[in-house]
């Protein structure tokens, strides 16, 4: 059991002599990075952070969409508010950034106080083989009423854009494995884990 120095999110990598995780943020939504010693000590913070979104108060915080993601020795991070993502050394120099042409909608503040989402982009991940996979959700307006769809956005070996496959409602993606095996959770009727391989061309 180790005590880290600061809050996180979520693990991002773990060695015997390092530990690299997502921060968790409050006052405003945001990504950011750290690494820590095998005991749990601060060494440094990632160089980039990302904030988005209106302010909040400091004691409020939300994880939108994914943080950093590290496959190899590559860095990406999908941008929760805008369809970008960033591919990075683990040093912190950006390498690309590949895009879609859609316009997503930012979180706000309604009312002064609640914090409303509509899009989010991320988290991304990059199978064996090289194809980059992003999560979408999206809300469409349809006859007064807002319909929740998330996408599996495809990108080939040179992040160019293949095409999208859309979720039913009621099942999300959780991760994919180093052997690009798919995880779903299905929440209806039960929740149930399902594990699947997904062939992409």
């Amino acid at each position: 059991m180790i005590r880290l120095e600061k809050v996180i999110n979520t693990i991002i990598s773990l060695s015997k002599e390092k530990i690299f995780a997502n921060l968790w943020i409050r006052g405003q939504p945001g990504k950011a990075a750290a690494f820590f010693s095998k005991d749990g000590n601060l060494i440094n913070y990632f160089p980039v952070e990302y904030h988005y979104g209106p302010k909040l108060s400091p004691r409020r915080g939300y994880n939108l969409g994914g943080g950093f993601k590290v496959f190899g020795n590559r860095l990406f991070l999908s941008l929760p508010d805008k369809y970008e993502i960033l591919e990075y050394t683990m040093e912190g120099k950006l390498l690309r950034k590949i895009k879609r042409d859609i316009k997503l909608k930012p979180p706000f503040l309604e009312d002064g106080y609640r914090f409303i989402t509509k899009d989010i982009s991320g988290p991304c991940y990059l199978t064996s083989k090289g194809f980059l996979i992003n999560k979408l959700h999206i809300k469409k307006e349809k006859k007064d009423e807002e319909i929740d769809k998330t996408y599996l956005d495809l990108f080939n070996k040179k992040f160019e854009f293949l095409g999208s496959y859309p979720l039913r409602e009621d099942i999300y993606l959780t991760e994919i494995d180093s052997f690009d095996n798919f995880y779903f959770i299905q929440t209806d009727p039960y929740l149930k884990l399902i594990k699947c391989t997904m062939k992409i061309d």
